[in-house]
Order: structure tokens, then C-alpha cells, then sequence
């Protein structure tokens, strides 16, 4: 089992794309309102909070190539072309590129970044529960990284900076991680602890004072990626 320290400054990029992604999603099914976007379930996970039983799911759904041509807003309509015709996903992984100076190798990419969304339901249009994971994969093996800090939040009304939950006490767990094709992973474990109430942006820390017992297990079928795995992955290093 995987303690959970604080929050790693390595996670925020992939918090960026996810946050982004759903940001787009969410600009598509109110672009759509009279179509809601389609969702197919990708992913389940079992959620024991305080002894009640509930179910989250990861979710894929593919964006019509149909895109309107005259949204007000010029970085709105930039997204929505963009994302015109591809498939988008709530479970991503992400490598960071390797840092060059001319042909010398400065810094060589060791861990693959792992964010989910998770939520009961595929239409995000109205804000709801979310449970949002991030931890780090050792490109060599697979498993779960120590070197990149996990974090577990837990949102009751969607997502924000400042009213959540996350997981301080307890740690997480990645039982096994199998490749389904060049760009995706399913990804099985469960984390079990205490979640207590965050009210600042700027960290994670533990409030005893406020806190839920929780116990989850997962399996993630697709989690996505645009690299290759043949061409990110350590294998025999």
C-alpha cells in the first residue's frame, strides 16, 4: 500500500490536461444542449464512504465532427475545433517529453502520470460528485512510482480549489496495470483510509477534525494516452 504524502508540484501537468479536457467536454454539451454528448463507461469504481456503497465510473465519448463555426468567444471556438472528430477520455496518462540541449540528453523522462476523473453518472453539465485520482507509473516496470507523490480528492458539487475532500490518511494501492493496445492501459487497485475536508488551494493537509472513513477498489479499462507505449515505456532498463 502506497501512503499518500502531500501534493507533488510533477502532478500539475496532468491536472491541467484533465481539468482542460473537462472544461472542453463540458463547453461541447452546452454548445449542444438540445443533443447531450454521449458517453460510453470506460472504468468502474466501488466506493465505500462512511459504510454507504456507491459507484463512480471513468467515461469516453466521441465529438462530432460537426462543429458550429460561430461561438462568440474566439478561444471557445479554437476548443470546439480542436476537439471537432476525436475521441476524449476522463482516465489519461501522460509522459513528459524528454529535455534536450541541442543532441545532449539533459533530463530523461522515469514516470508516466496517471489522472482520473471518476463520476456516477456521464452527463457532466450539471455539477455533481467526482472523485478525482493522480498518481505516477515507473516507465520501467509499471508500477506505481514512489518517487511522484499520489493524491485522492473527493468533490461533492463538482470541481474547485477550495471545498473538497482528500485522502490524508491511508494510501493507495495499484494491483496490476496490462497494456490493451499502443495507447491504453487498464489499470486495477484500491485505496482505503480517511478523506478530510481541504479549504485551501494551496495544499493538502490532514484535518482530523472533519474526516470520512473510505475504502474503494477500481478498474480503469481505458486509460488513454497520445504517446506510444512502445516508444515511452523502459522496458529492459
Amino acid at each position: 500500500m502506497h501512503h499518500l504524502p502531500s501534493i507533488d508540484a510533477r502532478l500539475l501537468p496532468v491536472h491541467r490536461v484533465v481539468y482542460v479536457v473537462g472544461a472542453m467536454l463540458t463547453l461541447v454539451g452546452a454548445t449542444f444542449a438540445q443533443q447531450p454528448v454521449d458517453w460510453t463507461e470506460t472504468g468502474v469504481l466501488q466506493l465505500e464512504l462512511e459504510g454507504e456503497a456507491s459507484q463512480f465510473h471513468t467515461y469516453s465519448t466521441l465529438i462530432s465532427e460537426e462543429m458550429p463555426d460561430d461561438v462568440d468567444n474566439e478561444l471557445a471556438q479554437e476548443m470546439l475545433d480542436d476537439l471537432a472528430g476525436t475521441t476524449q477520455h476522463t482516465a489519461r496518462w501522460m509522459v513528459p517529453e524528454t529535455r534536450m540541449m541541442g543532441t545532449i540528453v539533459l533530463m530523461k523522462p522515469t514516470v508516466m502520470f496517471v489522472s482520473i476523473s471518476a463520476r456516477p453518472q456521464g452527463d457532466d453539465r450539471t455539477p455533481g460528485r467526482q472523485i478525482m485520482l493522480d498518481f505516477g507509473l515507473d516507465l520501467a516496470t509499471l508500477e506505481l512510482a514512489e518517487s511522484a507523490s499520489a493524491t485522492i480528492r473527493y468533490y461533492l458539487e463538482g470541481y474547485t480549489t477550495s471545498d473538497y475532500y482528500a485522502l490524508t490518511e491511508g494510501g493507495l494501492e495499484v494491483t496490476s496495470v496490462e497494456r490493451i493496445d499502443e495507447h491504453t492501459l487498464r489499470i486495477t487497485g484500491a485505496f482505503a483510509g480517511a478523506f478530510t475536508h481541504q479549504g485551501d488551494w494551496r495544499g493538502i493537509e490532514h484535518n482530523p477534525t472533519d474526516a470520512l472513513s473510505v475504502q474503494a477498489d477500481f478498474d480503469f479499462l481505458q486509460v488513454v494516452g497520445r504517446d506510444l507505449l512502445s516508444e515511452v515505456l523502459l522496458e529492459g532498463e
